[in-house]
């Protein structure tokens, strides 16, 4: 023992230095526990499903959104002098006039270029000699009507066409259809034949202006009789029936009053054309 009653100091090696009990566990080396991956519950992996689903609806409801502002908001043509790819004119056509709408292609988004009414028949002759007048004369007289109508609506088709295109280079007419491919030269034919005669006064119109945009080097399109071609346009450019019509909506802004079906008609014709640039 110490002369001064203490206990003389311990000095400790690498080797007797006491261990804690509790770092010597820490310093154990843990064995690795291995889980088995399992897969999750059905309702887990169709709850993601649907989630997934809801997430890929709505990018795809967002985009024809985000595409239809972008063209609405295109800025409409405001003189002819203006570079245009390609001009289209719809045309809606009744006994004795015509409404045309040309609208164009311009950095993928269609613009309203031009609306007018075109008369296609002189005032002092009949607008429909095939199912009116021409079946209360002789066929000699009938002859000479109809063949004075249709002078006069092939000379008024023929400026109606020179008097647009001197305005805009449109490339393209697009009309309905007619229920036959012409009429026959024949009055006596068309007049022993109600269909013939039912049909033959609409045809005389749709098809001189047909003719005359032709012989301009027009190219003449046809949509089908009795079909909407606003759903003719939606299926060109990809998009919904409400969004072709509001489109054709801003163009009646653009053009001004008034903005009635036929001219609606027109501009969807002609939107069914430049679909594929849009």
């Amino acid at each position: 023992m110490n002369p001064g009653g203490r206990r003389p100091a311990r000095t400790y090696s690498a080797t007797n230095a006491p261990q804690n009990p509790m770092n010597a566990r820490r310093r154990s080396k843990k064995p690795e526990r291995k889980y088995a991956r399992s897969a999750p519950p059905d309702s887990v992996r169709k709850g993601c499903l649907r989630e997934l689903s809801k997430l890929r609806l709505r990018a795809e409801s967002e985009a024809p959104a985000r595409r239809l502002l972008r063209l609405l908001a295109a800025p409409s043509i405001q003189s002819s002098s203006m570079p245009v790819a390609e001009a289209v004119m719809g045309a809606s056509v009744h006994y004795g006039r015509a409404e045309l709408v040309t609208l164009a292609a311009v950095d993928a988004a269609p613009r309203f270029l031009d609306r007018r009414r075109v008369e296609l028949i002189d005032d002092s002759l009949p607008r429909a000699p095939y199912h009116h007048e021409a079946l209360h004369l002789d066929i000699g007289a009938a002859t000479e009507l109809v063949h004075r109508v249709r002078s006069s609506v092939s000379e008024h088709a023929r400026a109606a066409i020179s008097t647009m295109l001197a305005a805009w280079r449109a490339c393209v007419l697009i009309l309905p259809a007619s229920p036959y491919d012409s009429l026959p030269d024949s009055l006596e034919e068309v007049r022993n034949s109600r269909r013939l005669t039912l049909a033959a006064d609409g045809m005389l119109y749709r098809e001189f202006l047909a003719e005359a945009a032709a012989e301009r080097g027009m190219e003449v399109r046809r949509y089908p009789r009795n079909t909407d071609p606003t759903v003719l346009a939606a299926e060109a450019m990809g998009m919904n029936v409400a969004d072709v019509s509001s489109l054709v909506a801003r163009f009646g802004r653009d053009a001004g009053t008034p903005w009635r079906k036929d001219h609606k008609l027109a501009a969807a014709a002609a939107l069914s054309v430049l679909g594929h640039r849009i």
